[in-house]
């Protein structure tokens, strides 16, 4: 269902200055800007013997779901004062024990909020090279953070309102539980006053990925300065070749799309305009070495944005395996937030529904996003041609609108000169 988060669960208890061999389990943090969570499910049940490396507990965070790992055994022990699945649990938070046959089950004693939950181990960590190219934020996310207080968050989650539609009063702006609570009211504002003369019906709770989309959003309208520019590219070629590549045979029947020849070509113009493969910090512009594609896909659940990392060092038949399975994770629930992480472009089609042209959403704080529209077959001295409409929406705190355009043209001189 979920990929795998490797996590320290258990820490060596001193109680009553008496050390034991109980290990505490408590709530990773996923993701350094987690303070909190939905406990989703128990993989084990009370009594049975744990194995260092088997997948513990379910926690959803604000973007997936995650197995947690244990890296140490015991038998399992979940206090009947533990949190149930569903429940909203906070970093640090403590859930179970592992202990030894025979041990006494140490006192549940509830975890204070945000407790820091130890680091996730880096098992795998080895010195940087000069040739490493992996993604490295030059400065920290942390300014486009809506600040809230936990108790805030949780009750946001409870009620169903996205914190960015809350006016805070605590200090620096910091949104407080009674802030959440007073936006509830109905006439607090304009949009709960018309709210209110809306007809009743079934109310539908907000997910947490729900929220998290709704405040990014939000962030994307107020916080940056979205301007978009559409243009045509003539994809005659493009489709010409797309018959060829899928005349030959392919491994397991393999049959590319428009949309992967499209991907590929928008990763070629990221390589020789590399400052469009950038982001907005508060300190300037951020312009990492590499392209980490972000591709947005529809699911049962909600839009989800997996990261296709170091796009530009792949083929076009690895670019596109790489899609359809990040799409088979998706359709899944079983996304990592690894792979929902640290893109620096993003692309979303919708062209398979009709749509010619829209306006795509930033996915803040990335400086731009390409939409791709549907190809449309017009006649030209009466033989008929194909044209693919894209949307590119750019941050113009990031970039201007002319180096914009011109970014628009490189593409589009890409798609239509195929060979």
């Amino acid at each position: 269902m979920t990929s795998r988060t490797q996590f320290v669960t258990c820490l060596t208890n001193k109680r009553n200055g008496i050390s034991t061999m109980a290990y505490d389990i408590v709530v990773p943090r996923l993701g350094w800007s987690m303070d909190e969570g939905i406990f989703v499910e128990w993989l084990f049940q009370p009594g049975d013997f744990i194995s260092k490396g088997s997948n513990l507990f379910v926690i959803e965070g604000d973007k997936a779901a995650e197995e947690i790992e244990s890296f140490d055994e015991g038998f399992l022990v979940i206090p009947d004062e533990a949190p149930k699945p569903g429940d909203t649990v906070t970093v640090g938070q403590l859930v179970g024990f592992l202990i030894s046959e025979g041990e006494t089950t140490p006192k549940y004693v509830p975890t204070e909020p945000n407790n820091p939950s130890p680091p996730l181990p880096n098992t795998d960590a080895q010195a940087p090279s000069s040739t490493d190219h992996s993604f490295q934020p030059t400065t920290s996310p942390r300014s486009e953070r809506i600040v809230a207080t936990p108790r805030a968050r949780r009750a946001a989650k409870e009620i169903g309102i996205a914190l960015s539609t809350v006016a805070g009063t605590g200090k620096n702006g910091r949104i407080r539980e009674q802030d959440v609570l007073a936006a509830e009211e109905p006439t607090n504002g304009p949009w709960g006053s018309l709210v209110s003369q809306m007809p009743e019906g079934n109310l539908e709770p907000f997910t947490p990925r729900q929220l998290t989309a709704i405040e990014r959003f939000t962030l994307a309208v107020n916080k940056a300065v979205p301007v978009t520019l559409t243009r045509g590219a003539d994809v005659s070629e493009l489709v010409s070749h797309r018959e060829k590549l899928n005349s030959k045979p392919q491994e397991n029947g393999f049959r590319f799309s428009l949309g992967d020849l499209i991907t590929y070509a928008l990763i070629q113009a990221l390589v020789e305009t590399p400052k469009f493969n950038s982001y907005f910090t508060d300190k300037g512009i951020a312009r990492p070495d590499c392209i980490n594609l972000s591709v947005a896909m529809d699911t049962e659940d909600g839009l989800l944005v997996p990261v296709i990392n170091n796009a530009d060092s792949l083929t076009l038949i690895e670019l596109a395996s790489t899609v359809r399975e990040l799409s088979a994770s998706a359709q899944n629930n079983a996304l990592s937030l690894d792979q929902l992480s640290g893109g620096t472009f993003t692309i979303t089609n919708l062209g398979m529904y009709g749509i010619e042209q829209f306006t795509p959403v930033l996915n803040v704080p990335q400086g731009a996003i390409l939409g791709v529209g549907a190809v449309t077959s017009p006649m030209n001295d009466g033989v008929p041609s194909h044209t693919l409409q894209l949307s590119l929406t750019v941050d113009h705190r990031v970039h201007d609108g002319a180096p914009a355009a011109k970014f628009l043209q490189t593409l589009c001189e890409k798609l239509s000169d195929w060979e």
